[in-house]
């Protein structure tokens, strides 16, 4: 939850400064940005122009390729400190002990006894 919150607020971030950037001096509302896609996508808006769909693709892409760096970054932070994670023998296993050993005999029902055997009794 915390990581979408992070990313959203980054790509949120970054169209908003190219925005600002491909028209400078203009006062971008990303709100009403958001409602004009959905009302096109829906079909019940305005149509939007094949030179602003480049537009706004290019935008959303350089926003993306910023999310994925920035998420590159962070995988390669937990890569490292996976390898500073102490290594820990699990509890109730001696050292050298055989693990094949201890399974012989065993089943999901507990361990197997000889059953005795039984007779059959026919109806005749």
């Amino acid at each position: 939850m915390i990581g979408v919150s992070i990313f959203g607020a980054m790509l949120t971030s970054k169209m908003a400064e190219s925005l600002a950037k491909q028209f400078p001096g203009m006062k971008i509302d990303m709100g009403a940005m958001q409602k004009m896609a959905m009302t096109a996508s829906e079909g019940g808006g305005p149509k939007i122009s094949p030179l602003m769909e480049s537009f706004i693709s290019k935008t959303i892409t350089e926003a993306m390729s910023y999310i994925f760096t920035g998420s590159l970054v962070i995988v390669a932070i937990a890569f490292i400190a996976i390898l500073f994670v102490p290594q820990i023998s699990l509890r109730g296993r001696a050292e050298g002990q055989n693990l094949e050993k201890g399974a012989e005999g065993a089943s999901p029902a507990g361990p197997v006894t000889p059953e005795e055997p039984t007779t059959a009794v026919r109806a005749d």
